[in-house]
């Protein structure tokens, strides 16, 4: 890696200091970003992990919930209706053919 001369560096020094401060807070942001120069924060790190380790997790249970409430729903609708045919209060279902048909 090429070494840097101080005439460049002193070159450089005005791009990142000002005149009205001494350059101060400008300095403290580029300690700050070379401090923190190639790390991710916690939390995104966390949420990248978890993502990796289980990718498109929410979107999965989403469409979990969503099928299985659909079937749970689709079950209750065809028990009623079994129930109402068994008690008679239904008298147009035929179990025989219906129980037949899905064998």
């Amino acid at each position: 890696m090429p070494q840097l001369q101080a005439t460049s560096i002193s070159r450089l020094a005005p791009l990142f200091m000002s005149e009205d401060n001494g350059g101060s807070r400008e300095e403290k942001v580029l300690n700050d970003a070379s401090k923190t120069k190639g790390r991710v924060d916690p939390e995104t790190r966390k949420k990248l992990l978890a993502e990796s380790i289980a990718p498109w997790r929410t979107l999965r249970l989403f469409f979990y919930a969503s099928l299985g409430s659909g079937a749970a729903l689709g079950g209750f609708i065809t028990l009623a209706g079994v129930l109402a045919a068994l008690s008679g209060a239904k008298d147009d279902v035929d179990l025989n053919t219906e129980v037949s048909l899905m064998m």
